[in-house]
């Protein structure tokens, strides 16, 4: 799978342009990861079609799959992706061979409407930041949107601070 371990997020100097995009997780001052707690309560067939997600559309493609209406921009470097089909459709989708990820393929449900806040940065870096289950609460989506702009500022804080110790240096 594409899971990476949960870690303070920073764009490492390249001098060569990966073909793949690496997916991190956005861990608070505190420790905590919004996204991985979240992403832990989803109930597995919920939970393999947004890893299969990761694994077959944004590692390969990034912020390039915008084109096809899985990303959409919410503004000040903040995006949604959107996940509405289980592994093996998303399989299908992005022409992923699921012949040795038979964990995936067995774990096929209705009704699948995820929604994972994230954004885009350094030499193709994805941060994801919260996620929402918008078949579970279609209402919590504003909500959802507000707390995910709230960890982004944070984390440009963080990564402006970390920038201003660098300089110090």
């Amino acid at each position: 799978m594409a899971a990476v371990a949960p870690r303070r997020s920073r764009a490492a100097p390249s001098s060569k342009r990966p073909s793949k995009w690496t997916v991190e997780y956005y861990v608070t001052a505190s420790g905590a990861s919004p996204v991985l707690e979240w992403l832990r309560k989803l109930p597995d067939p919920k939970r393999a079609a947004l890893l299969a997600f990761v694994d077959f559309a944004l590692v390969p493609m990034g912020k390039d799959i915008g084109q096809s209406g899985y990303v959409k921009a919410l503004g000040q470097a903040l995006f949604e992706l959107r996940v509405d089909h289980d592994a093996a459709e998303l399989s299908q989708v992005f022409s992923a061979d699921l012949s040795s990820r038979s964990e995936l393929a067995s774990l096929t449900a209705e009704g699948i409407l995820l929604r994972v806040f994230c954004t885009f940065y350094g030499d193709r870096v994805v941060l994801l930041l919260s996620g929402l289950d918008k078949g579970a609460d279609p209402k919590a989506q504003p909500r959802a949107i507000r707390a995910a702009r709230k960890l982004l500022a944070d984390w440009q804080v963080e990564q402006a601070a970390a920038k201003g110790r660098q300089r110090k240096r």
